[in-house]
């Protein structure tokens, strides 16, 4: 039995592609999918197609953004990022997603102007019924501390925690403090990406008994909040054996 709180992303492998992917996850039991448009673009014309495939389960998705130059120095591609987002923000609210969950790529802190932009994504969001969810990267500034500064300026806005950045960012020595950064950033999180690494790049490898520990680590420091925890490895082998340990420690 698969937890309800244990998600997976269509980010994993299954062998298939599109929706024929999605419906696997599915089969598989799982109650809560993320789908991710970078790998697999969704369409306005799915709509139907999804809600005929899980009539009658009781689901719950969120959707990952492929836009990630939202504020870029380029103009012309910061506006086709915005634009990006605010389509998938919309489209996610029509197949039934929670949340949207994205990256800002910028290596500075954020302008006022900018600020103001994300306000008025995150209003945008809720006033469609979801909520907008900014990820850690995995260097950089907004890698660490500076989360907690956005989070002040954005009061709506909320983080997912992907735990395998943030083994990255911890090596590379953008986070100091695993516990005062997480202690931060806690009250907002509604979301956790679970997969591993070496430590050097993102390889979105399965949770084994060393990270397992790192793992248990992050969840006693986020205490008992209501998340969702999002399995986001490479191929469904390697999310089966993370299931297997999640569901030993989601006690």
């Amino acid at each position: 039995m698969i937890k309800n709180n244990i998600g997976i992303s269509i980010a994993v492998n299954t062998g298939n592609n599109n929706l024929d992917r999605f419906n696997d996850l599915v089969n598989l039991g799982f109650k809560h999918i993320e789908f991710y448009n970078k790998i697999v673009r969704m369409r306005f014309n799915d709509i139907k197609i999804l809600k005929s495939i899980v009539e009658g389960k009781d689901m719950t998705f969120s959707f990952h953004s492929m836009a990630q130059d939202l504020f870029c120095e380029d103009k012309d591609i910061a506006n086709q990022e915005y634009y990006t987002l605010k389509g998938e923000i919309k489209l996610a609210s029509l197949i039934g997603c929670s949340r949207v969950i994205f990256h800002i790529n910028k290596k500075s802190e954020l302008s006022v102007e900018e600020i103001a932009t994300l306000n008025g994504l995150v209003d945008y969001s809720s006033n469609l019924g979801v909520t907008l969810v900014q990820e850690n990267n995995q260097s950089g500034i907004m890698s660490g501390e500076y989360l907690f500064q956005i989070g002040e300026q954005v009061p709506s806005l909320k983080f997912c925690l992907d735990i395998g950045h943030l083994n990255i960012a911890l090596n590379k020595g953008d986070v100091t403090d695993k516990k005062e950064f997480i202690e931060k950033i806690a009250s907002k999180i509604v979301q956790l990406h679970i997969n591993y690494n070496n430590g050097q790049n993102d390889e979105h490898k399965e949770l084994d008994s060393l990270s397992a520990n790192y793992f248990k680590q992050i969840i006693e420091i986020i205490g008992k909040r209501d998340v969702t925890y999002v399995i986001e490895t490479k191929n469904l082998e390697q999310a089966k054996k993370t299931l297997r340990i999640l569901n030993g420690l989601l006690t």
